[in-house]
């Protein structure tokens, strides 16, 4: 898909045509796949922060998903060519569109495809234009999406700048998810007391302003940090009722180590099959392969 682009960036727009035509006919097509990956996201997450992305270019006709079965066909479709676009963007120096695909979370998308160096390329150009024109909003999104390619310690330190700049800007949507983010990497790190008290406070400003999404993300970071399988099964009953695949997935994965820490082994084993099932479906192969892995060491004779 990615080629496709190139090919049509080469043998349909470059050709012997004037620079400007080259120019707009590039830019329409950048303006086509971040409108309809807004559109799509919205549809997905009402929740997700509210930022202007401005109106196509002329001649333009970005797609509007129906629902979020659609939302997410055309993402799972259309995401080599959304990398190339990001890619396409960066060499032109479009900075807005590559601003704005930093907060549709195409730099997270680099790092979670092995593709870490090209993730903060694009993430601390995010960062450096947010700070450069003083939108506090942006910087405070370009630091919750730089928690994915960093180390341990820096993705920490990254979330709290989120939820610390979140919470300046009176948003408990995402002061809440950004605490969330806080709990997570501070329980990977050891620190159980600071994970704790920052899941709490993040479910409760989940709970607050009725983010079902967020408080179901929560619920597995806490089920994950306790070792609590009710929390994770809570977060499970969430993301199935918002038909949210992607995330279902995940919560398994967890829920089955959870299962496997207290020697439930039966059920980690199910948890883990039907992960599979989800990651195959999705061609998530690098996820796919964890779990396989995580199968192949389970034991079967055991288990209640």
């Amino acid at each position: 898909m990615r080629d496709l682009v190139r090919l049509y960036a080469s043998g349909h727009v470059l050709g012997d045509r004037p620079e400007y035509y080259q120019d707009t006919a590039l830019r329409r097509l950048a303006d086509f796949y971040l409108h309809t990956a807004f559109a799509a996201e919205r549809v997905l997450d009402p929740h997700r922060l509210s930022i202007a992305i401005g109106t196509p270019v002329s001649g333009d006709a970005p797609r509007s998903p129906a629902d979020g079965a659609a939302a997410l066909a055309w993402l799972a479709a259309e995401y080599a060519c959304l990398l190339a676009v990001q890619q396409l963007a960066t060499e032109r120096g479009w900075h807005d569109v590559v601003l704005h695909m930093a907060r549709l979370g195409f730099g997270v998308a680099c790092a979670r495809s092995g593709h870490p160096g090209a993730a903060v390329g694009h993430l601390r150009r995010a960062v450096s234009l947010a700070r450069r024109i003083g939108d506090h909003r942006r910087l405070a999104v370009a630091h919750s999406v730089l928690t994915w390619p960093w180390g341990q310690l820096a993705r920490l330190a990254h979330a709290e700048r989120s939820r610390n700049l979140f919470h300046t800007l009176g948003d408990p949507v995402w002061e809440g998810r950004s605490a969330n983010t806080v709990a997570w990497y501070a329980s990977q790190l050891g620190r159980h007391d600071q994970a704790r008290v920052a899941g709490e406070a993040a479910l409760a400003l989940s709970r607050r302003s009725d983010d079902p999404l967020g408080q179901a993300d929560i619920l597995d970071t806490l089920g994950t940090i306790a070792h609590r399988a009710s929390q994770h099964t809570q977060a499970l009953a969430i993301y199935r009722d918002l038909d949210n695949v992607d995330a279902e997935a995940e919560v398994l994965t967890n829920l089955g180590q959870t299962y496997t820490a207290v020697d439930a082994h039966r059920q980690a084993r199910a948890a883990w099959q039907n992960a599979l099932e989800l990651y195959e479906a999705q061609h998530r192969t690098s996820d796919a392969e964890q779990v396989r892995k995580l199968l192949a060491t389970e034991p079967t004779a055991r288990g209640s």
